[in-house]
């Protein structure tokens, strides 16, 4: 028995601890799991998965787009989803409705919301990728500038929502 107040740092996990779960998942990115050992994990194919303690699955769709993202459970057992491919956030209800929650801030569309949580007080929290679009634009730009600082850039320049990456003459910008 351990004398730490920190049960945390008693644990400890090895490779040969995990297994495969769930199985014909599209890019499941959020996985909630729930204290009866059931796993909700968002689904490419434009829902969510549930993946039972005893293995067996099933998809709910009619969320639409192919990039439901980030998840959270309310109360009445239903899921928050952002969905990062239709640019809003989503519930969807245990008999399978779909309800558009959340598509804009102060009459700005939110675009890409990325993810959802809800705290203790059951406010609902986002975050959103970028304000393009199209969020591969930015991402691109993103990329090349990181190659560009692993070759030797010479310095970056950052002001308020924007950051500029420069070397050898070429700038890119990100807003």
């Amino acid at each position: 028995m351990s004398n730490s107040t920190v049960p945390i740092k008693e644990f400890r996990l090895e490779l040969s601890d995990l297994t495969y779960t769930g199985h014909d998942l599209v890019r499941p990115e959020s996985v909630l799991a729930q204290s009866n050992g059931t796993l909700w994990t968002s689904d490419g194919r434009g829902g969510v998965t549930r993946i039972n303690p005893d293995g067996s699955q099933q998809f709910l769709g009619g969320l639409g787009g192919n990039e439901p993202n980030g998840l959270a459970m309310i109360d009445d057992g239903s899921l928050i989803v952002a969905n990062l491919g239709l640019g809003k956030v989503q519930k969807l209800h245990p008999d399978g409705h779909v309800e558009d929650l959340l598509t804009e801030v102060d009459g700005v569309s939110i675009t890409t919301p990325n993810f959802v949580f809800l705290d203790s007080r059951n406010r609902l929290w986002i975050s959103v990728m970028t304000r393009e679009h199209h969020w591969w634009t930015p991402c691109r730009v993103l990329c090349k500038a990181e190659a560009l600082l692993r070759g030797g850039a010479e310095r970056i320049l950052q002001a308020e929502m924007v950051s500029m990456f420069s070397s050898k003459g070429e700038s890119y910008a990100c807003p």
